[in-house]
């Protein structure tokens, strides 16, 4: 994997280099920097549902929403994106490229940032953040879904109907539970098979978007404490 468009803007890092230290073992001490490392915690929830969730959801026909205030605001909200029928075969280089402007244009548009997501074979992951009390996740949804399936038309596919979320709450407030979040996504290619082992961060069609910051790489050992900062500034310009 060619990680240079996916490097934290900070001008003093390279290409990440692949040793042999498992993606694993690096997620983990990222997951263990951030935190020490994020000035407000306090804006940082816990997760209300499992972890331990399939990497391939379930398909249900109805799966129960939280109040629509719950996605609003500085939500951090686990979107899980599952293709119909389990299709596969439309993951290329060219749709992860789109997929990225739309997601970019996603988060302009919503007040919202994405500090990790990962695209498999027939669904995709998005850890989506508000950094506005405007930032409505569930209308941020339904325009990037529609979006997309416009990029997956010329493949006569379409993403299910309903999309499984995992809203992180305020009174559980817990910096680990991010991190352990955001380990469990970036990871998910491992479990899958999809790699070699210990060789998540191979994968072509990971990363973040955080608009305004075209190269952004959750691998970066620098990427979550500058990733907080800016989420915090972000913040700070438009106080409760």
């Amino acid at each position: 994997m060619d990680c240079s468009v996916l490097h934290s803007p900070k001008p003093i890092h390279t290409t990440l280099p692949l040793s042999p230290e498992s993606s694993y073992t690096k997620v983990a001490k990222l997951v263990k920097a951030w935190t020490v490392l994020l000035p407000f915690h306090q804006h940082i929830p816990h997760i209300n549902r499992r972890l331990d969730m399939p990497d391939t959801p379930h398909d249900r026909k109805h799966l129960k929403r939280l109040p629509p205030e719950a996605y609003r605001g500085y939500a951090v909200v686990h979107w899980t994106h599952t293709i119909e029928n389990r299709a596969t075969g439309w993951l290329n280089t060219s749709v992860h490229s789109k997929f990225r402007e739309l997601l970019i244009h996603t988060c302009a548009r919503y007040q919202l940032a994405c500090p990790t997501y990962c695209m498999m074979p027939d669904h995709l992951h998005l850890l989506l953040l508000g950094l506005d009390l405007s930032s409505d996740q569930r209308n941020a949804t339904k325009f990037f879904k529609k979006h997309f399936n416009n990029l997956l038309a010329p493949s006569k596919n379409k993403l299910q109907n309903q999309s499984y979320d995992h809203v992180l709450r305020d009174e559980e407030a817990s910096v680990d539970g991010f991190a352990q979040l955001a380990h469990y996504i970036l990871c998910n290619p491992e479990r899958a098979n999809l790699t070699q082992i210990d060789e998540s961060l191979n994968w072509p069609y990971l990363g973040a978007v955080v608009a305004g910051f075209p190269i952004t790489n959750p691998f970066d050992t620098n990427f979550f404490p500058w990733f907080w900062e800016t989420v915090e500034n972000q913040r700070n310009k438009n106080p409760q």
